[in-house]
C-alpha cells in the first residue's frame, strides 16, 4: 500500500511539474529570438573630422565635424524570425519617426551581450516594409544565430499568450491576456492585460502558441483627473504582426 501511495505521489507531482517545465521552455525559445535595440545620436561641434572616425553617413555627405558625445535617443526590442530560410527582424514602426540622419544602432541579445553595431544610415537600408504598426527589416548577419527556429510554425500543444518586457534590468517573458482586438490609426491592434510595460519595451514580441503574433506598441496610462500625473497600468496595446508579402523570396 505504501509503495502504491509513493507511486501515485510521483505521478501527481509529475503532472503539476510538467507545465512549469513547459513554461521554462517557452520562455527560453522566446528570449533566444529577442534582441535589444539601442539607437544613439551624436552631438557634433565644428572642427576637423577625425580620419579614423568618419561620420556614419555616405561619403558624399561628409562634413568637417568632430563628435563630442553620443545620446541614447531610443530603446526598444525586436524579434529575429526565419521564413523560407531567410532571417528577418520584426519590431515596431516607431523607428521611422526619428528624423536624425546620423547616429548608430546597437543590437544585443536578451542577456545584454553585444551582437552587432552599425550606423543609422545602414540601419535604414535594412528596412524592407512597414505598415504603421510593425517594421520588417533584413536581419544583419550577426543576428542570424537567434533565428535558428522557424517561428512561423504554430505549436498547437500550447495555448497561451506571452509578452516580452524588461524586469529589474533584464528581459523576461510573462503571460498576458488579450481582452480586445480593434483598429487604431488604421492598424490592427490587441489590448492586453497582465503585465506593466515601460519605456524600452516597445517592439517586444507578443507570442501565441509558440508563434510571433504581435509587437508591443504602447502602454496604457491612467491619468489622474486631479493633476497631470500619469500612472502605469497592467494594460498595453500591441500591433498585430501580419507577414508582409514583400518579405518572401
Amino acid at each position: 500500500m505504501a509503495r502504491t501511495f509513493f507511486l501515485m505521489t510521483l505521478i501527481i507531482t509529475g503532472l503539476f511539474a510538467y507545465p512549469k517545465w513547459q513554461e521554462a521552455q517557452a520562455q527560453e525559445q522566446i528570449l533566444e529570438a529577442t534582441v535589444q535595440i539601442t539607437m544613439t545620436v551624436p552631438q557634433w561641434t565644428q572642427g576637423e573630422q577625425l580620419d579614423n572616425e568618419p561620420l556614419p553617413i555616405p561619403p558624399e555627405e561628409y562634413r568637417s565635424m568632430t563628435r563630442v558625445k553620443e545620446y541614447v535617443v531610443a530603446e526598444g526590442l525586436g524579434t529575429v524570425v526565419q521564413d523560407n530560410g531567410r532571417s528577418y527582424l520584426v519590431t515596431h514602426d516607431h523607428w521611422s519617426q526619428l528624423a536624425a540622419n546620423t547616429g548608430s544602432v546597437q543590437f544585443r541579445d536578451a542577456a545584454g551581450a553585444l551582437l552587432a553595431e552599425m550606423d543609422l544610415y545602414h540601419f535604414k537600408r535594412l528596412i524592407l516594409a512597414r505598415d504603421g504598426g510593425t517594421m520588417l527589416l533584413s536581419a544583419p548577419d550577426a543576428l542570424q544565430k537567434p533565428a535558428k527556429t522557424e517561428m512561423n510554425k504554430r505549436d498547437t500543444a500550447r495555448d497561451d499568450l506571452w509578452l516580452v518586457h524588461r524586469q529589474e534590468g533584464r528581459l523576461t517573458a510573462s503571460r498576458v491576456q488579450k481582452v480586445a482586438a480593434k483598429l487604431k490609426d488604421g492598424v490592427a491592434v490587441w489590448r492586453l492585460q497582465g503585465q506593466v510595460v515601460e519605456s524600452g519595451d516597445s517592439g517586444g514580441g507578443v507570442w501565441a502558441n509558440g508563434r510571433l503574433e504581435a509587437v508591443t506598441w504602447t502602454a496604457v496610462m491612467l491619468e489622474s483627473p486631479s493633476n497631470t500625473e500619469r500612472q502605469a497600468t497592467d494594460m498595453s496595446i500591441a500591433a498585430v504582426y501580419m507577414p508582409i508579402p514583400s518579405a518572401q523570396p
